[in-house]
């Protein structure tokens, strides 16, 4: 029998503007990662453009796996050590 996969429920924190089947909710599960409903992620250098805000308490979720949620922890922790390197390491580029 296959393993169901583990969900957990996410806040919406965003709604697509625009995209072949409407409108989609988005969660901005770490800063600058942006997990948009049914799969899919949208760059942060590309979410003024493609989504916006919802008004505060909106009180939306959807599902996202497990999976799912481990993998933007890793790209969080990943990212938050490139920009502190980048950080520390200023003064050799300048």
């Amino acid at each position: 029998m296959p393993e169901t996969q583990r969900t957990i429920e996410v806040e919406a924190t965003h709604v697509t503007q625009r995209g072949p089947d409407g409108p989609r909710l988005v969660c901005e599960l770490y800063p600058e990662y942006f997990i948009v409903d049914g799969g899919g992620a949208i760059p942060a250098h590309m979410a003024d453009t493609l989504i916006d805000r919802l008004p505060a308490g909106s009180d939306r979720t959807f599902p996202i796996s497990e999976a799912r949620a481990e993998e933007a922890a890793e790209w969080y922790e990943n990212r938050r050590d490139w920009r502190e390197q980048q950080a520390t390491t200023k003064h050799l580029r300048d």
